[in-house]
């Protein structure tokens, strides 16, 4: 234990340059086993303090031990301050383990942001944290845009739901599920269903489907039509409540001395609302358009995978891929598989099981508002995806947004708006173009940024509520060719 004091000298070009510099410290200082006081009224005492005398004019004592004083400097963080969690990495300075528990009692949600240009090793290090991850009972799905992460699911006993045409894999964007919850009051598991939510976001993904076509706005009585349709749809014509035995067609009973289970009630699909829209453009010309733009998602056209009855299974596996690989890059019904699996993973892997760690992450995020930026289609996908990171983390799951074009991504206010609302954000080597951006959302300094330039391939800025650390990851041999390439030594039998 020592009696310490150190002095901190803060100098700047101009006046507004010195008052970023003091909150930059401010902020990021404190909290680290000892406290800032600023030299208020004691610039005198304060100068010849730090002068190269070294005279200690200020004297403000305080007791700490070794590890406090190695931890003080807000920069890096000679050990992580989580003890348990998945391991992580390796502290780049003290060398030493580094344990993430992105259900920390410290963090306000467990969401993440990780961004670094090609080659600077995202996918490696997402790779690595979901591995890890399975040694801690948290399960993961992810919305796999490149078909990176099938092999890894694979080789350690999880599944991968390919989407395309060819598949027998069907998704229904429009299908509801019970949601598990656990009763505050009694402690007992029960079920609801929240119609509401769900209204909500099939009016968002109508609009965004609606925008794939076309680059105008929906108009306000188009909006108020496709609201009113959803509304009617399950409410009226389906019968859904928010009591759970609504989507059943039987409750359990008890015919003679057999039970009968319920059994679950045809979902509604976007024909089913389509049909809808027909028949209000042949009586109200206003919806015409909307009509043809809708055109597009029903079976049988470019868009209409999706227009169908789900069938697929997700099992208590560790960790679940929807891969849309098979699908034309770039292509709209790409863009639009995406929105489709993040939503059905809320619907049956989220709502599922609430005691159950879960973690959702999305590869390549930026992907649906690439090339669409200013435009409906990238402001509704953006829109969606900012409120489906608020449905995981207010149903205590982890949602991960992965992207290696940090420009595209946070540019959108929605995109910033998840970063900033995420209290884990991991940037890797990033673009030195993207400086201006990053200083604004992160309030880096000019040598921070300088050092996330300079990157080596798989060194990581952690922030988490505000913990600077920097890491790197050694892999074994085997886990290297599983992060590293689509080639799996485990499945030859190695």
């Amino acid at each position: 234990m020592y009696y310490l004091t150190v002095l901190v000298t803060v100098s700047a070009d101009s006046l507004v340059e010195l008052e970023r510099a003091c909150t930059i410290l401010e902020r990021e200082g404190g909290g680290r086993g000892f406290q800032l006081i600023d030299a208020a009224y004691l610039q005198q005492e304060g100068l010849l303090s730090v002068a190269p005398i070294g005279i200690n004019k200020l004297r403000y004592p305080m007791e700490v031990f070794g590890s406090f004083l190695a931890n003080m400097f807000p920069f890096v963080s000679s050990q992580f301050s989580h003890r348990r969690g998945p391991l992580v990495g390796f502290d780049l300075v003290s060398k030493a383990p580094m344990f993430y528990d992105a259900w920390h009692k410290d963090l306000s949600n467990a969401n993440m942001f990780v961004s670094g240009v090609s080659g600077s090793g995202k996918s490696y290090t997402v790779k690595m944290i979901v591995a890890h991850s399975i040694l801690h009972d948290i399960q993961t799905a992810i919305v796999d845009w490149e078909g990176e992460y099938a092999d890894l699911a694979r080789s350690m006993g999880g599944i991968v739901v390919t989407i395309d045409y060819n598949s027998t894999n069907l998704m229904n964007p429009c299908e509801i599920e019970e949601e598990d919850y656990i009763d505050e009051h009694t402690g007992e598991k029960k079920k609801r269903v929240d119609i509401n939510e769900k209204i909500d976001e099939m009016v968002n993904f109508t609009k965004y489907a609606a925008s794939l076509t076309g680059t105008e706005q929906l108009k306000a009585a188009e909006i108020a039509l496709i609201d009113r349709l959803w509304k009617q749809i399950y409410r009226d014509e389906f019968g859904f409540t928010e009591d759970a035995n609504s989507l059943y067609e039987t409750r359990r009973q008890m015919v003679g001395d057999k039970l009968q289970m319920r059994t679950r009630r045809k979902q509604p699909q976007f024909s089913d609302f389509y049909k809808l829209v027909v028949e209000e453009a042949e009586n109200d010309t206003r919806f015409i358009d909307l009509r043809d733009r809708l055109k597009r998602i029903t079976a049988g056209e470019s868009l209409g995978l999706f227009d169908c009855q789900s069938k697929v299974s997700l099992s208590e596996a560790p960790i679940i891929v929807f891969d849309l690989s098979k699908l034309h890059e770039n292509s709209d019904l790409r863009k639009l598989g995406q929105y489709v699996a993040l939503e059905y993973i809320i619907e049956s892997f989220i709502k599922k099981n609430p005691s159950q760690k879960k973690r959702v992450i999305v590869d390549e995020a930026q992907k649906a508002l690439e090339n669409r930026e200013g435009t409906p289609a990238g402001e509704y996908a953006a829109v969606f995806l900012d409120n489906a990171f608020t449905r995981i983390r207010k149903r205590g799951g982890s949602a991960c947004a992965a992207s290696q074009q940090f420009s595209i991504f946070a540019s959108n206010k929605y995109g910033a708006s998840i970063i900033r609302n995420s209290d884990t954000k991991l940037l890797l080597k990033q673009n030195e173009l993207d400086g201006p951006m990053l200083k604004e959302l992160f309030g880096l300094a000019d040598h921070e940024l300088q050092r996330l330039y300079d990157a080596q391939q798989g060194e990581v800025r952690w922030d988490v509520n505000g913990e600077i650390v920097y890491s790197y990851y050694k892999a074994t041999p085997w886990e290297h060719k599983l992060f590293n390439t689509r080639h799996v030594q485990a499945e030859e039998g190695a």
